[in-house]
């Protein structure tokens, strides 16, 4: 549909479902099957599933579709301002309240290395959703908005983080990491899903992402798309002898402690930018802040409360704790000069157009960070230097 016939639909839309509701108090069923219908076929849009239809019937998910229609990129300012008055007429109507909750579904990106299984704890599902894995949380709405504050920036929400640590950290060998791309997302209250049965939710929410990928929204064409196309494949590790260590790992995942989000992020991130050749000194940055993070975590559970680091403290928790590797605290301070030179302009008094860097830096230092979060959270020590 162009884009001149397409404003001309969704003005006429808007208008039959004013219409529609203008003397009704309290909506129905067939309110909601109306305005739901009305948009399937005034959009061309194929109908979902006869099992998931009655589903759609929800004011919530009513109220997520008109404002995807509202907020479609096709649409220029004057065409909502022509649209403003019937679209708060059709919304008032709806009344949806705001739950405590909402769904996060996500689409996992290509570049990746992921379970070969299923996963599913807490509030947490990983899933294989052919051949594409998906990663669907549940999370406090309110909860969210007191961790990021006034904060614009957040890719993550703290229980997509939690599944993410926990299933970078949870391999003794090898390696699984979710790479989560900040497009491919779908976000919706939780009571839009109340009445759907276990066994339909997955195809229910896939089906409701389908329908509104027809109205594209700034920036991104598509809230959700099958990413990989041709050759492009994703990527897989065998992983059924890691869920003990993952469930622990999540287990024991605190999303209150502050130091330790941060930490598990910037490792989650580093591995992230690792994946792009143009942000490998930007993700060897990121692991050494995940690996300060990581020290003070570790001298906070000996019982060191001061601001900065304790460096005697430090060693003999090195000493003591991990397989013959005295000198691995040593190691990591020799990284604080590479991390000067990445992070300042003009380290140490001169600068330097490309600071000396090896792939080992990302990939030993990496390791390192991933051991320590590991021994932080349920004291196991993982002995990389035999893999």
């Amino acid at each position: 549909m162009s884009s001149i016939f397409h404003r001309e639909a969704v003005r006429k839309y808007f208008e039959a479902i004013a219409l529609q509701f203008k003397n009704v108090k309290r909506l129905s069923k067939s309110n909601l099957d109306y305005a739901f219908r009305h948009a399937i076929e005034t959009f061309g849009i194929p109908y979902p599933d006869p099992d998931l239809h009655k589903y759609f019937l929800n004011a919530s998910i009513i109220a997520s579709l008109l404002l995807r229609i509202h907020n479609d990129d096709r649409l220029s300012a004057n065409d909502r301002n022509d649209i403003q008055k019937n679209f708060h007429v059709v919304l008032s109507k709806l009344k949806v309240p705001r739950n405590a909750n909402f769904i996060q579904y996500r689409v996992l990106g290509l570049q990746g290395i992921y379970p070969n299984i299923n996963l599913k704890r807490g509030s947490c599902c990983y899933t294989i959703n052919n051949h594409t894995p998906v990663l669907i949380t549940r999370n406090s709405s309110r909860a969210e908005e007191v961790v990021s504050g006034s904060s614009e920036v957040q890719l993550l929400t703290r229980n997509e983080l939690k599944m993410a640590v926990s299933i970078l950290c949870a391999p003794e060998s090898g390696l699984s990491h979710l790479y989560i791309p900040g497009y491919n997302q779908f976000r919706i209250d939780e009571a839009a899903f109340k009445k759907v049965p276990e066994e339909l939710l997955f195809p229910f929410i896939h089906s409701v992402v389908e329908i509104h990928n027809y109205f594209p929204k700034y920036p991104y064409a598509k809230t959700y798309s099958i990413a990989h196309t041709g050759l492009d494949t994703y990527q897989f590790i065998t992983f059924q002898e890691n869920v003990p260590h993952f469930s622990r790992l999540f287990d024991a995942f605190g999303i209150l402690n502050h130091l330790f989000m941060r930490t598990a992020f910037y490792l989650v991130k580093s591995i992230m930018l690792w994946d792009n050749r143009n942000f490998e000194e930007e993700a060897i940055a990121s692991v050494f802040f995940s690996l300060e993070g990581c020290l003070h975590l570790l001298q906070e559970k000996y019982g060191v409360k001061q601001a900065g680091l304790d460096r005697q403290k430090l060693r003999r928790v090195f000493a003591d704790n991990f397989y013959n590797r005295e000198g691995l605290f040593e190691f990591i301070e020799e990284g604080y000069e590479k991390r000067v030179a990445i992070v300042h302009a003009k380290p140490f008094g001169q600068s330097e157009w490309t600071p000396l860097l090896m792939a080992d830096d990302f990939y030993e230092y990496f390791q390192i960070a991933r051991e320590l979060l590991n021994f932080v959270l349920i004291d196991r020590v993982i002995d990389v230097d035999s893999h």
